[in-house]
Order: structure tokens, then C-alpha cells, then sequence
């Protein structure tokens, strides 16, 4: 069964909208929204994807406003390995946590590298001839 665009829309207007930080837009804007929506069920095909292009108008304008959510739009989230280690003498010191990570500066990590090239292609860069002035 595909998704209805305009529930989807709806949903997505919903979810940025209960991020607005004012009380009072937010439930104007849910009051808009619903509004809209309702007013609009019975509507031709070819007007109603004119209405979800305005919706999405209305989505990018509020993706702009709100602010971020820290659980969904925060930063990635992931695993990093510590190594503890006794720092004194006998071990008897305080213990020291620190990120291990087997790529650094001098040594680049491979799979870093493979997607740099793969976003250098995907952005229309084929060789650094613009960059030495072979043209």
C-alpha cells in the first residue's frame, strides 16, 4: 500500500510545528494546519498537488524557523573505545581515559578517503586540472 502524500505532508507539518519554542504560534499553526486541511478534502487531483507544493512550501519555511531537535538532528550518534591506563608510578596514579583511534593525520582512514572521492564525483570534480591550470 503506498503512503498518501498528503498525510505524510500533514504529519511532517505536524512534527516541525511542535518544535515552534512559542506557545501561541505553535497553536495558531496547528490551528492553520488542521484548518487547512480540513477545508480542503474534496479537491480535483490536479488541484490538490498544487496544494501539497504549497504545503511543501510551508515545510522548507518552518524547517528554517524552528530549531533543531536534539534527538533527531543532534550529532551522530555512535560508539567510541577508550583505553584506561594507570598513569603513576607502580599504578598507583590517577586513571586516564582516553578516544583510541588508529587513523590521524599522517595516517588517513581508508574508508574516509573512499567517500571523499565518491562526494568529489557526485560534485562534478573529476582531477585537480582546475587546480594546476590545465585547462
Amino acid at each position: 500500500m503506498s503512503p498518501n502524500p498528503a498525510v505524510a505532508t500533514f504529519r511532517s507539518i505536524h512534527r516541525l510545528i511542535r518544535r515552534l519554542p512559542s506557545p501561541k504560534d505553535r497553536a495558531d499553526a496547528l490551528r492553520d494546519l488542521r484548518a487547512g486541511y480540513r477545508t480542503h478534502l474534496d479537491v480535483a487531483p490536479a488541484e490538490r498537488d498544487s496544494l501539497l507544493l504549497e504545503a511543501e512550501k510551508k515545510m522548507a519555511y518552518l524547517r528554517m524557523i524552528t530549531p533543531k531537535d536534539r534527538t533527531r538532528d543532534g550529532p551522530q550518534q555512535g560508539s567510541v573505545r577508550y583505553v584506561y591506563a594507570r598513569e603513576g608510578e607502580g599504578g598507583n596514579g590517577t586513571v586516564r581515559r582516553a578516544p583510541v583511534s588508529n587513523w590521524h593525520g599522517s595516517n588517513l582512514d581508508p574508508e574516509s578517503v573512499k567517500r571523499h572521492h565518491q562526494l568529489l564525483r557526485r560534485g562534478g570534480w573529476r582531477d585537480n586540472a582546475h587546480a594546476k591550470g590545465i585547462f
